[in-house]
C-alpha cells in the first residue's frame, strides 16, 4: 500500500522513521510523544505571540476538562497556574550608584512615573496616594515597617523617647518622704537619695533663695550631640521596580497537540479562542 493505492502498511516500531509507507506502532506513537513537550509544561513567548497551538495561557482560569483529559491528569485540577503576577511596586536598595534597568530612584518617583511611560506603577501608586505628586519623598529618612499604629506611607520627624534626667537639690524636704515631697508633681520622692558628691564644707548651698533650674543653650559649650539623632548607619540607594521582570512575555502551559471532535471541530482552538476572548472582556 502506498499513499495512492490500497493494500497492508507494514508496522514500524521506529521512533524516528521518516517512510509514509509504513505504520507506526502503538509503542512508537507512545515513545515519539515521550519526545516532546510534555502536557503540563510551562513555557514563555513574546508577548507578541497571542495564541499558540497546543498551548492554554498560564493566568489561573480554570479549563474542560473533558476537552483536555490529559492535562487534567497531569495538573491534578483543571485550574491553570496564575503566572501573570508582576513585580512592580516592590522596593529594593542598592548598593551602587548605577540603577538596573527597570528600577527607578524611590525619589525620582515624581519627575519619571507617567502613566504613558510606566502604567502599571503608576495605576498602585496612584491607588494609593491620589496623585504621583502625593509619592512621599524617602530623602534621608530610615525606613520602618507597618504596624503598631503606623500605616504605609506615614512620614515621622526626628524625635528623642520621653525620658528624665537626674538634677542636683539642695533642699530635701521637697522631695523626700515627707508631705511636701509625696505631693511634689514634678519629682519622683522615691528617686530622691542622698550624695556625698554634693557636700563640701559649707554644704551644698547655704542660700535657698537663689535655688532652680535652668537649661543650657544648644549653642554653648554645654551642648553635646550632632545635628540629627540616628543609629549606626550604611548609605544605600532605595529604588522602585518600574517595569515588570517578564514585561516582554506572557507564560504558557502545554494542553494538547491537535484534538479533533466529530465534524472536524478543533476543541483545542476552540478552547484557546474561548479563553482569548474572556482576557479582552474581563482585562
Amino acid at each position: 500500500a502506498t499513499e495512492t493505492e490500497p493494500g497492508i502498511l507494514p508496522i514500524s516500531h521506529k521512533t524516528d522513521g521518516a517512510d509514509k509507507n509504513k505504520f507506526a506502532s502503538e509503542y512508537a506513537v507512545g515513545e515519539a510523544a515521550k519526545k516532546g513537550l510534555p502536557l503540563g509544561a510551562v513555557v514563555s513567548f513574546p508577548r507578541a505571540v497571542t495564541n499558540p497551538v497546543g498551548f492554554l495561557k498560564a493566568d489561573g482560569s480554570t479549563f474542560n476538562q473533558q476537552i483536555f483529559p490529559d492535562l487534567y491528569r497531569v495538573l491534578g485540577s483543571n485550574k491553570l497556574p496564575d503566572l501573570t503576577r508582576s513585580d512592580v511596586g516592590m522596593t529594593a536598595y542598592f548598593a551602587v550608584d548605577n540603577i538596573p534597568a527597570g528600577w527607578i530612584a524611590f525619589d525620582e518617583i515624581a519627575t519619571q512615573v507617567t502613566e504613558q511611560r510606566y502604567p502599571e506603577l503608576y495605576r498602585h501608586l496612584v491607588g494609593k496616594y491620589g496623585s504621583i505628586e502625593r509619592v512621599p519623598k524617602v530623602a534621608d529618612r530610615f525606613l520602618r515597617n507597618a504596624g503598631n499604629s503606623l500605616s504605609v506611607g506615614q512620614i515621622q520627624e526626628d524625635d528623642l523617647k520621653r525620658h528624665v534626667h537626674r538634677v542636683p537639690i539642695d533642699y530635701d524636704s521637697w522631695f523626700d518622704n515627707s508631705s511636701q515631697g509625696r505631693n511634689n508633681s514634678y519629682f519622683d520622692y522615691t528617686t530622691f537619695t542622698h550624695s556625698s558628691d554634693l557636700w563640701s564644707v559649707n554644704y551644698y548651698d547655704d542660700r535657698d533663695g537663689d535655688n532652680g533650674f535652668v537649661s543650657p543653650k544648644n549653642t554653648s559649650q554645654m551642648a553635646t550631640g550632632g545635628d540629627e539623632t540616628r543609629p549606626k548607619s550604611l548609605i544605600l540607594k532605595l529604588c522602585i521596580k518600574a517595569i515588570n521582570s517578564f514585561d516582554g512575555v506572557q507564560f504558557w502551559v502545554k494542553s494538547h497537540g491537535e484534538v479533533i471532535n466529530a465534524g472536524a471541530l478543533d476543541a483545542g482552538r476552540l478552547a484557546q479562542g474561548l479563553q482569548d476572548k474572556a482576557d479582552r472582556n474581563h482585562t
